[in-house]
């Protein structure tokens, strides 16, 4: 064991044969070089999904390699990477929806209001 490798436990599992081609399938890709490098992403991948506390969420994003360099290029020059950079995004996208939801609340209230209006009046000539 390498001094940069943390220390590691054995840990089995039963698998059926179905379930072993497929971890086969998965050697190669990702990095992998065996079914354990393969098995070891999964769970890592499973544990990082999780929330961090009860009531909050996680979310998974792939990036397409058409985003990267541009990820890149901004952690170059302001130092965020790709978590805070979605995260900033996320952020944005909320308060712009938020802000929509918010004019179109509005409009229709002023036109509600309108209409009352409308019918107020309309109702005081009948009179």
């Amino acid at each position: 064991m390498s001094p940069m490798t943390a220390p590691t436990q054995l840990v089995s599992l039963r698998l059926s044969e179905d379930d072993i081609a497929r971890l086969e399938q998965r050697v190669g890709l990702d990095g992998t070089r065996s079914r354990s490098d393969v098995i070891r992403l999964a769970i890592k991948s499973l544990l990082d999904d999780e929330p961090l506390k009860p009531g909050m969420g996680r979310v998974t994003i792939d990036l397409g390699q058409d985003v990267m360099p541009h990820i890149e290029a901004v952690h170059a020059l302001t130092g965020m990477d790709a978590k805070m950079l979605t995260r900033q995004g996320l952020d944005l996208a909320i308060r712009d929806q938020l802000t929509v939801r918010s004019d179109i609340d509005a409009l229709i209230e002023a036109r509600a209001e309108k209409a009352q209006a409308r019918q107020k009046f309309s109702s005081e000539d009948h009179q």
